[in-house]
């Protein structure tokens, strides 16, 4: 017993010093507190308390020293797990962004060289204004979770190789102002950008920009200029004049020579000439109109459409972890009566961590795809590495009513820091920190077939998106259809509620898992209790939940 405790003590003290001889630092964003295992997902994340199996020594490595349920002494596991989070509706918004982003360039090319838009245009200008107004604010983001590992156990030790990766996707809106009348720009109205190729073209000396002329549709159309309200639609052409006298008064739109009323008019003639029906016109108009007092508000000196820095930056962390841990139960409480049962254990880590940064502006006239984001990614990265602490608590009683347990974990201990892209620090933001997690949880056994389970984030935890932390309460329950020692068939269902964001919805998770003779496969899955509108094609939308999780694990026991 007492070689036994020397061991782990010595253990524990190299531990600790080798962590905070790697350093630590001031919290960047640590993200959330990860789900490894399709066990512990299956339960809602409530594992920290139930520590069995190879799964305990990522949730708490003091369950390593205690033999229990299908893991008696060790086993090999292999668990694989993906998460998707949005929150504030940033899917749909990001996808009317994207439109309009594609088709902005017409807008820009029109107020460099002076020239006029048609009346779709300006309704593109105006949905453009719209999703921007619809993406302000904090909260609102994409982030996604992709974690995966192998692990050994053999009594009270621990050997694994887990793979955590995370990114998400933040939008800025710049309120500053936009502008579309005549003006100079230069490279000092752009922040320095010069590690995006994609945007060298707009670090000039300086550039003229003739602003858009209505007017000039006269030279192509002169026609269809007339006092006269087109028939059937007069109330759009009113409504169309004042829209456009606010673009010309306040965004500096040229209509030399002509009135409000005569451009409408000549917009909406120039629209039915080209097929356009008087439906889609009056849709177009109603459109520009609800944009306007959006506008006006945008408006802020001279300072340009194109000038506008409105992004959407990716940023997040690869971190490959190799994990020694050992856990034990300690002997020196077996006279105290309540502290009987206690274990303690440890993890000590080399994590080798690949961050990313990179920001994509969509009103600048760049189109905004996809593999936008996965070039500047793959050339926005920076790769370091730390070392790292976990450190376990677990009391349990197996000779009591419903062997109740409970356990608390301090993940990343020393927050270790790790270094950010070029792209990241030119802004300001020179480390990724992964911050110390803690984490309790409590467990019962009314039956032998029957485990419940509930976890609590102690800290809040900070996420990939600006302004959403993490704070998860979990609960779940495990229940053993079939329970022999050769052959066990369970089913698992939790509850997973983030209470750091007031509106965050409930999250619902199940799973089932198979032990045959030791060999073990497990599926889960989670779904969250509200959707969001995802854009399926041009007139099509589709509700799915904001939030979805999948996990799968095969297990063997020995």
């Amino acid at each position: 017993m007492i070689k036994n405790g020397l061991r782990f003590f010595i253990f524990l003290s190299l531990a600790v010093s080798l962590s905070f001889f790697a350093g630590s630092g001031l919290s960047v964003y640590g993200g959330s507190f990860k789900i490894l295992g399709t066990r512990p997902q299956g339960m809602g994340g409530a594992f920290v308390a139930v520590a069995e199996g190879t799964d305990a020594a990522y949730w708490n490595p003091a369950g390593l020293g205690i033999a229990a349920g299908n893991f008696p002494t060790g086993g090999v596991a292999l668990p694989v797990g993906a998460n998707l989070e949005a929150t504030g509706g940033i899917l749909n918004s990001a996808k009317k962004i994207s439109d309009s982003a594609n088709a902005i360039a017409k807008i820009q090319k029109a107020q460099e060289d002076g020239t006029s838009v048609g009346l779709d245009d300006l309704k593109v200008f105006s949905q453009a204004i719209k999703n921007l107004k619809e993406m302000e604010g904090t909260a609102r983001g994409i982030q996604a979770d992709v974690t995966g590992g192998i692990g050994v156990k053999l009594k009270g030790w621990s050997v694994s190789v887990n793979n955590f990766s995370s990114v998400g996707v933040n939008p800025f809106v710049d309120m500053s102002g936009i502008y579309l009348g005549s003006a100079t720009i230069t490279s000092l109205s752009f922040p320095s950008q010069t590690h995006y190729p994609s945007l060298t073209k707009y670090l000039v000396s300086a550039e003229d920009l003739a602003g858009i002329d209505l007017s000039k549709l006269q030279t192509d159309y002169s026609s269809y200029f007339s006092t006269a309200s087109p028939a059937g639609l007069s109330s759009e052409s009113a409504s169309l004049a004042d829209s456009v006298s606010t673009l010309s008064n306040a965004a500096g739109v040229k209509i030399t020579g002509y009135t409000p009323e005569q451009i409408a008019n000549a917009l909406i003639n120039i629209a039915k000439s080209q097929g356009v029906t008087d439906e889609d016109i009056k849709n177009a108009v109603s459109q520009i109109g609800a944009a306007i007092p959006i506008i006006q508000d945008f408006i802020s000196g001279a300072k340009t459409f194109k000038e506008n820095n409105s992004n959407l930056s990716v940023r997040g962390i690869s971190a490959t972890e190799l994990v020694f841990s050992h856990g034990r139960e300690l002997p020196y409480f077996e006279k105290a009566p309540f502290l009987k049962g206690v274990s303690v254990g440890a993890n000590i880590k080399y994590v080798l961590a690949q961050t990313f940064y990179s920001k994509q502006y969509f009103l600048k006239g760049e189109s905004v795809e996809m593999d936008d984001f996965s070039n500047l990614i793959n050339k926005n990265t920076a790769q370091s590495s730390a070392l790292a602490l976990d450190l376990g608590l677990l009391w349990r009683r197996s000779d009591w009513i419903f062997k109740p347990s409970a356990g608390l974990l301090a993940r990343n201990l020393n927050s270790p820091k790790f270094s950010m892209p070029t792209s990241a620090q030119l802004e300001g933001i020179n480390d990724y920190t992964l911050d110390c997690q803690t984490r309790g949880g409590i467990a019962l056994r009314p039956f032998d077939w029957w485990l419940i389970a509930c976890d609590l984030d102690i800290t809040d935890n900070k996420t990939e998106i600006d302004g959403y932390n993490s704070r998860n309460f979990s609960v779940g329950n495990e229940f053993n259809i079939v329970n022999k020692r050769y052959f066990n068939f369970a089913i698992r269902s939790g509850l997973i509620k983030n209470l750091a964001f007031e509106s965050s919805p409930l999250t619902y998770t199940g799973g089932v898992g198979i032990n045959i003779y030791g060999f073990n496969l497990d599926i889960s899955g989670a779904l969250s209790s509200d959707t969001v509108l995802v854009p399926v094609s041009a007139t099509e939308t589709r509700e799915i939940p904001s939030r979805a999780m999948l996990s799968l694990a095969m297990s063997f026991a020995f």
